[in-house]
């Protein structure tokens, strides 16, 4: 397998390019076509010499490799997750205690003018208020987001899929076609 990109510069060979394109492609090359890096050389007619013309870091496998090691890190994840909980719960947390609130108030209202047909002792508005919190926990969101993204991320991961960044998983949502414009890379190992 060739580490880098380059250039023939002598030599024949054949070189199978299935790492750049996801399907068998056997090409022929001589004296000045370019190699890329993932490539396997299958056969030489004459020993191939090539000429390195990118670092590792800027072939095309150095920047699936960095890819692929960027978004199974997890920080890519954590971050997108972590932005969206911090939006989230500024607003998620104000619009709870306003509701808090306005049911206390409502059920001091309610006693003091008389407006229920039972008796109210002076503990029910603080109860009911209390139970709004309770029942709108900000941990349980905080917990949960975070871990539906990482699940979903291992998920993906594991059946093959490399999702980049999680805000495209929210995305997905929308997507009503997918259009493959590589034939056989999923006929060719799938029943579709």
């Amino acid at each position: 397998m060739l580490p880098f990109d380059g250039f023939l510069e002598k030599g024949k060979c054949k070189v199978m390019e299935n790492a750049q394109y996801g399907w068998e492609s056997i090409e022929s090359k001589s004296v000045g076509h370019k190699m890329l890096s993932g490539s396997q050389v299958i056969s030489t007619e004459e020993e191939p010499i090539m000429r390195v013309t990118e670092p590792l870091e800027r072939t095309l496998a150095g920047k699936l490799f960095l890819e692929i090691k960027e978004t199974t890190s997890g920080s890519a994840a954590e971050d997108n997750a972590n932005d969206f909980l911090t939006k989230v719960t500024k607003y998620f947390i104000t619009v709870i205690f306003t509701i808090a609130f306005i049911t206390l108030g409502f059920w001091f209202i309610a006693k003091y003018f008389g407006f229920t047909n039972f008796e109210i002792g002076y503990l029910f508005p603080f109860e009911r208020a209390i139970s709004v919190l309770v029942a709108s926990c900000p941990c349980a969101l905080g917990t949960a987001i975070p871990m539906i993204y990482a699940i979903a991320l291992r998920k993906a991961l594991n059946n093959g899929v490399l999702v980049k960044e999680t805000a495209s998983l929210d995305d997905l949502k929308t997507i009503d076609t997918i259009v493959f414009d590589k034939t056989g890379t999923i006929t060719g190992s799938y029943n579709v």
